[in-house]
């Protein structure tokens, strides 16, 4: 038997491809999703928008990793689409800790990134699936730590927090937390925490009108100077500027 024809003429017949992508609704902690060159998001099954925070394939579509996750982190995913579109190669296993934004919390996942070619032959996206591994393997154990003061400073940003106290609940010395934290998430835990906090603001922002004097206390900042500093730093407007073009007046 020709396999080869026998497939071809088979996918010949097939009425639309999108049929298989319901497979993938069904594959228990399975995220499926595929990112044009620019790695914009196209599409998504549910599991995959579970981690974005978002209920609608269209509240993604055409966004990117920066839209969603903390800078540093989303600049990594982001180099990797690259690598696949560049290079034309599969990128196959990769340990991934990815925020589920839905829930909160953070996960480790196994990753593969394939690049997805036109009719032409030209490579238009990727395609990538990833796997919930947490406790799976050795590199998620070692690990797991981290995981655990990520955890709590996404369920306790809206208290103050030491590194104290970090360290603490990672059992770990404040010195030798900081350089495994700067390891697994590639940015400060100091910063990542002040993300945590700019991100909740930005969400009251957008849906309340509440004080900012409220917002910067119940996102965790203790003076509202201080507040804004952060705000702008990170998202390079003033609270009162963002709220203007993105607040509810502007949905």
């Amino acid at each position: 038997m020709d396999t080869d024809r026998f497939q071809h003429d088979f996918m010949s017949r097939v009425h639309n491809p999108w049929q298989f992508a319901d497979l993938l609704e069904h594959i228990p902690d399975v995220c499926f999703f595929s990112k044009n060159r620019d790695s914009q998001f196209v599409m998504g099954n549910n599991q995959f928008l579970d981690l974005l925070g978002v209920n609608n394939v269209h509240d993604a579509v055409g966004k990117t990793d920066h839209d969603f996750f903390e800078s540093s982190l989303a600049g990594q995913y982001i180099d990797e689409d690259r690598h696949v579109v560049d290079s034309g190669l599969t990128i196959s296993n990769q340990l991934w800790m990815v925020p589920n934004l839905k829930l909160g919390t953070v996960s480790w996942f196994r990753s593969t990134k394939m690049p997805i070619y036109s009719s032409g032959g030209r490579i238009i996206g990727i395609a990538g699936v990833m796997k919930n591994e947490d406790g799976n393997s050795s590199p998620v154990l070692s690990c797991n730590r981290i995981m655990k003061v990520v955890n709590f400073m996404s369920l306790n940003f809206q208290k103050r927090i030491s590194l104290d106290e970090l360290a603490s609940v990672a059992s770990m010395s404040v010195s030798q937390f900081e350089r495994r934290f700067r390891q697994v998430c590639h940015v400060s835990p100091v910063k990542y925490l002040a993300k945590i906090r700019v991100d909740s603001a930005c969400r009251a922002l957008r849906r309340s009108v509440s004080s900012l004097a409220d917002i910067a206390l119940e996102s965790g900042f203790y003076d509202q100077s201080h507040f804004c500093r952060q705000f702008k730093k990170h998202t390079g407007l003033t609270p009162l500027q963002y709220r203007e073009t993105r607040g509810l007046g502007n949905a």
